[in-house]
């Protein structure tokens, strides 16, 4: 599965990303991980649930750079690189 994409537009973080090709199988859901300050990569089912249909269709999902920041989670600074793996 290739990289996702990661748009800042200011406000949100578009996560965003191309369905893998599973020769006729069913994709149940997406894990969308986010590289938090200490250089973890984490999970956060409230900002970005890859078991939800609407987010498993569209192959994005929104976070806002409020939650990135301000989440206890992530801890990043403005201007920090997000980084995202699906």
């Amino acid at each position: 599965m290739a990289a996702p994409t990661v748009i800042n537009d200011g406000t949100n973080v578009k996560i965003s990303w191309i369905a893998p090709n599973f020769n006729s199988g069913t994709l149940v859901n997406y894990k969308i991980l986010i590289k938090n300050s200490a250089g973890t990569y984490v999970e956060d089912l409230t900002v970005c649930d890859g078991t939800d249909t609407t987010i498993q269709s569209q192959q994005y999902c929104l976070v806002s750079l409020t939650d990135l920041r301000d989440s206890g989670k992530y801890n990043l600074d403005l201007g920090d690189l997000v980084q995202a793996r699906v």
